[in-house]
């Protein structure tokens, strides 16, 4: 009997991989094959950054493809791919361009892209296949479906890819662990094909209801939950990832964020990361675990922090931290945001988070922010009471205080507010029954 064979499409970044990958685990083993393929090679070294989760789907992929210039290439080996892609050579000159002021940086960075994609061409070409008949082999592609509305205006070798995928049925996962919403009708691009397209929503939420409405009939929209939420993956993760040794009962961990004009910018980032600095010099009990963001510079980044954190006090008072964030924050104090999903994860071990962002000045959209009563810019989080919400430093402290003198109250309100705006329950058992019932048509 002909085993059904499933496309996970990694893109926008590894968010949409932590996601998926407890349903893929489950539908492995009802004997399901997958593959991932990647759009982008900076996805690919975002996997390699996480340890736990490369080997999680290591267990999972029986092949890997990469898209590059409208050509498909598969290998079976995640660390062959990653090795062909860039030579470890490269990997270790990149390292020394830290020593380079930022300027020059960027410039010869850029620059060894080029060389280092010149020479792996040669290496890779032989795993070439035709992108047509190896999309054939798949009845169903899991992804997000807002990145294939977006690259199909704005990518055109990525969009000729999802033409090809068209007549595949698709069922689409938000690439965060939040919610994905809207507060205005939204036009849907006229390039993008739905007629086969099924979703997994997370929430409970109209808002993320009325966005996926735009996308799909109601009929298939599948109000089941994230994966990842599952408690039986949560015990797993706990289980068997390691443990930081420099993050315990005293530490703030720090989710960070990458760069962005629309309402991150460094202006913004420097603003932070003095506020940071004043919360481990006004509370010297407290130590700061920080998590680099996966599209972030991880040289340019650590700088600014050494900078603002003070390289004499780096593993004393703060570190940066590799370990898996559902991790971190079961062994953390409590956490802090900019504008991050990830917040969510912290609620699954009912740990109190702050949002440090101020949306006021920033230029999103109307659709990608809320209003609280006194007429501020807010996000979805913090509208839904997920988070403990400081738009600027005096609120930051506030939140800090209030946090600390009382703790108990602080996470769970946090954590039944989680309840009431997200499914629960048998959560990846119900989405493995709906990707069987989808197969089956």
């Amino acid at each position: 009997m002909k085993k059904n064979k499933v496309l996970f499409v990694c893109e926008p970044g590894i968010g949409i991989l932590e996601n998926i990958i407890p349903l893929c685990k489950k539908l492995k083993q009802e004997s399901i094959i997958f593959d991932i393929i990647f759009l982008k090679s900076s996805v690919i070294k975002q996997v390699h950054g996480q340890p736990f989760l490369k080997n999680e789907s290591m267990k999972i992929f029986d092949s890997y493809l990469f898209l590059n210039n409208g050509s498909l290439y598969e290998i079976n080996d995640f660390n062959k791919m990653e090795n062909l892609l860039e030579a470890k050579i490269f990997k270790i000159l990149r390292s020394f361009l830290s020593l380079l002021p930022l300027r020059i940086y960027f410039r010869v960075n850029n620059y060894m892209k080029k060389i280092s994609n010149f020479f792996s061409y040669p290496l890779i070409k032989k795993f070439r296949v035709d992108i047509t008949s190896k999309i054939k082999e798949y009845d169903l592609v899991f992804y997000d479906v807002e990145k294939e509305e977006i690259f199909t205006e704005t990518e055109k070798s990525i969009n000729f890819f999802f033409k090809i995928i068209k007549n595949i049925p698709k069922l689409s996962f938000y690439h965060s662990s939040a919610f994905n919403y809207v507060s205005q009708k939204k036009k849907i691009s006229e390039k993008l094909d739905i007629q086969k397209l099924h979703i997994c929503k997370f929430s409970k939420t109209i808002q993320e209801q009325n966005l996926y409405e735009y996308y799909a009939d109601n009929s298939k929209i599948y109000n089941l939950g994230n994966p990842k939420h599952d408690t039986i993956w949560t015990n797993y993760v706990l289980a068997n990832e390691k443990k930081s040794d420099f993050i315990d009962e005293n530490t703030v961990y720090f989710i960070s964020r990458s760069l962005t004009a629309a309402y991150y910018n460094m202006s913004d980032k420097i603003f932070t990361l003095k506020i940071l600095a004043k919360l481990i010099l006004n509370y010297p009990e407290l130590k700061l675990a920080i998590k680099l963001h996966p599209k972030e510079d991880s040289i340019i980044g650590k700088k600014l922090y050494f900078k603002y954190l003070g390289k004499k006090n780096y593993n004393k008072t703060w570190s940066f931290t590799n370990v898996y964030p559902l991790v971190a924050g079961y062994q953390c104090k409590f956490a802090v945001t900019v504008y991050s999903g990830l917040a969510i994860d912290m609620l699954l071990v009912q740990k109190p988070v702050i949002e440090l962002v101020n949306l006021n000045k920033t230029s999103l959209s109307e659709h990608e922010y809320f209003i609280d009563k006194n007429n501020n810019k807010i996000s979805g989080l913090n509208f839904y009471n997920l988070v403990y919400g400081a738009l600027d430093e005096k609120q930051f402290f506030e939140k800090v205080r209030y946090i600390l003198n009382n703790y108990d109250e602080s996470r769970n309100y946090l954590y039944q507010n989680y309840i009431k705006c997200f499914n629960t329950g048998a959560i990846i058992q119900n989405i493995a029954s709906k990707v069987q019932e989808i197969l089956r048509k």
